[in-house]
């Protein structure tokens, strides 16, 4: 059937469009165009009327110079490089994640999977290939074998970053997506401020973001760094509608903490700053102390269950105690009332993530990895476990509140508690996460961000 003459789409379709202009901004640091592990980097996003960025979808790229002597390699992927990130506006800090690296390892570890991180992940992030491995079983579905030339990660590999060499061009270029604040906002972030949000990236040591010989700080460096986002400029009637009683947005944040788990500890508690109006979950990353600053470790990445002592035997036999037992106690009651043990702490990390257990192919490690023992001789293992607690807490629901949830703890101590078969043999730094939400509202008159956890 014909269309109506003199119908015209093209003439409605401009004419609803003309109330956005989008186009790419992108941002260079203030303070320097070439650092130093160790060091600090500042950006400024720049103050635009009318003007909303899609920080969510935003992309920091940098190149990575190794100048020592060696060959270097990545904690995993781009993110080990930053220590802390704070973002600020008019000098208040909005949002502030400590041990930067080890929580953005961690968490690509349990949102992807094993093939997208050696993957395009491997392409863009600096997480290694996989060094894959092809399946030569015949196999067939109903026998429940492998089908023949599948192409997998090899056990172990796709949480290893990639190698920088010491000769030849000695630099690669990443690009990482930043965690957490504005940058996990759920609406564009208008630019239209009292002052430029301003991104404090704080980097780490060479030895605790690389896996190498010991390069000393001064010896890498971090050069080209930008952050290039998408943002949308408003016509001056669109944008009085959108903002003149307040904009307000959406964030999920995490907060960290660390406590120390003495060798001879058969129990091990602590209080953590954990109080907020909507919190989601608690994560804890168990780790050997002696590793978190050892030039030839995967600092980040070699998470433990316990069994630290390891012999010079190859395979290492290990001894010491592993956990057992987990809750957390928040202004007086049990979370969950049937403790998490050793027989499901994995399901309830994966549960943690909302990943059911025929979804577990989607997450880069597998129960076996999660699992593996560690010991204090770093170089005999082959992978790094990946061992994490996990318990989710939006199943819980505030009284009255029936859109959002979590659990409020505003006015409640929280105290994770861990038992043990026996005690580890060796200290154990743990990582505690709170995941939390975050309300936003940029006030109409001061143009400045108000928080709200």
């Amino acid at each position: 059937m014909a269309l109506p003459l003199g119908l015209d789409y093209n003439n409605s379709i401009k004419a609803t469009s003309a109330v956005a202009n989008a186009y790419q901004l992108e941002v260079q640091p203030t303070n320097a165009r070439e650092f130093n592990m160790s060091s600090q980097i500042i950006m400024q996003i720049p103050c635009r009327e009318r003007v909303y960025a899609d920080l969510a979808s935003s992309k920091l790229s940098f190149d990575i110079h190794n100048g020592d002597g060696h060959a270097i390699r990545l904690d995993s992927q781009a993110g080990c490089v930053f220590d802390r990130v704070d973002t600020k506006i008019a000098g208040s800090v909005i949002s502030s994640i400590q041990q930067y690296g080890q929580l953005s390892n961690f968490i690509y570890d349990c949102q992807m999977s094993k093939q997208q991180r050696t993957g395009a992940f491997s392409i863009e992030s600096g997480n290694g290939d996989g060094g894959v491995i092809v399946t030569s079983n015949t196999g067939n579905q109903s026998s429940g074998q492998p089908f023949t030339n599948v192409v997998l990660p090899g056990t172990g590999s796709a949480r290893v970053g990639k190698t920088i060499p010491h000769t030849g061009t000695k630099t690669i270029s990443v690009s990482h997506s930043l965690l957490g604040g504005v940058f996990s906002s759920n609406r564009f972030v208008p630019l239209n401020l009292a002052s430029e949000l301003e991104l404090n990236l704080y980097l780490n040591t060479a030895a605790r973001a690389f896996i190498g010989n010991g390069a000393g700080d001064h010896e890498v460096t971090i050069r080209n760094v930008k952050l290039s986002m998408m943002v949308v400029e408003l016509d001056a009637r669109t944008d009085a509608a959108v903002s003149s009683s307040g904009y307000e947005f959406m964030m999920s944040d995490f907060s960290t903490s660390l406590s120390t788990v003495e060798a001879t500890a058969t129990q091990h508690s602590v209080i953590i700053p954990a109080r907020y109006s909507m919190l989601k979950s608690l994560y804890h990353l168990p780790v050997a102390q002696s590793e978190t600053t050892a030039a030839a470790s995967a600092s980040q990445t070699m998470r433990s269950r316990g069994k630290l002592i390891a012999s010079d035997a190859t395979p290492p036999a290990y001894s010491g105690g592993t956990i057992q037992e987990y809750y957390v106690s928040i202004g007086g009651v049990n979370y969950p009332t049937v403790h998490q043990t050793n027989t499901n702490f994995f399901s309830k990390l994966m549960e943690s993530f909302h990943v059911s257990p025929y979804d577990q192919h989607n997450v880069s490690f597998d129960p076996n990895e999660w699992l593996a023992d560690t010991g204090l001789i770093s170089n005999t293992l082959q992978g790094n476990p990946a061992f994490a607690i996990g318990m989710d807490l939006e199943t819980v629901r505030n009284k009255g509140d029936s859109i959002l949830s979590g659990l409020r703890t505003t006015q409640s101590v929280v105290q994770p508690h861990f038992i043990f078969d026996a005690a580890p043999g060796a200290n154990m730094q743990m990582t505690h996460i709170a995941h939390f939400d975050v309300l936003a509202r940029v006030d109409p008159q001061t143009k400045l961000i108000q928080i709200s956890t």
